[in-house]
């Protein structure tokens, strides 16, 4: 890559309106495949490296950028290009997991008695098999019940303190705009 890549040609310096096309859609780049893809976000990317520079380069010399609309179209063309991308991955991954997003897991308590998300994972032995993490599982020893206590007492107080805290500003907002529809 040169660095000549981030100026405009010479035969177009100077001109205050330069001839562009439209922003991809949606629908064309479906009909793309990935390599086509990769391919167009480079040339985009660079494109819109060769935009922010002229665009610094108009502001230093105090001049209007010409034809400034070609930036929005480049930005509109990528984030067709990125939902596009995201789309394919959504269905590979439906595909191999049968799930739309991630992995798939379910809510666990620990031995404290808080609940956190766990993916699924591969175990070399079932769990309906394995007698050892059956007789683990779910078992809370009885000096564990004071931190659990302790534990909700401190998850309760920050939820108090957030929702004292959200109630103040729109207090203060209502106070600050009386006739602002603040909810």
């Amino acid at each position: 890559m040169d660095w000549r890549n981030f100026f405009e040609d010479e035969e177009k310096r100077g001109e205050q309106v330069i001839k562009h096309g439209r922003a991809w859609s949606i629908e064309e780049l479906r009909l793309k495949d990935n390599a086509d893809l990769h391919k167009l976000w480079y040339i985009l990317l660079k494109e819109r490296n060769l935009l922010f520079t002229l665009d610094e380069e108009c502001e230093r010399l105090d001049k209007i950028m010409p034809s400034p609309e070609r930036l929005e179209k480049v930005d509109d063309s990528m984030n067709a290009l990125e939902r596009v991308i995201k789309e394919r991955n959504t269905a590979v991954n439906e595909l191999e997991t049968g799930y739309k997003r991630g992995k798939p897991g379910r809510w666990i308590a620990s031995p404290l008695g808080y609940r956190r998300y766990a993916h699924a994972r591969e175990h070399y032995v079932p769990l309906h098999v394995n007698k050892k993490i059956a007789r683990k599982r779910n078992f809370y020893y009885p000096w564990t019940q004071a931190y659990k206590m302790i534990y909700l007492e401190q998850a309760l107080k920050t939820f108090k303190r957030e929702a004292t805290r959200e109630r103040n500003r729109i207090r203060k907002l209502k106070k600050r705009f009386p006739d602002a529809d603040i909810d």
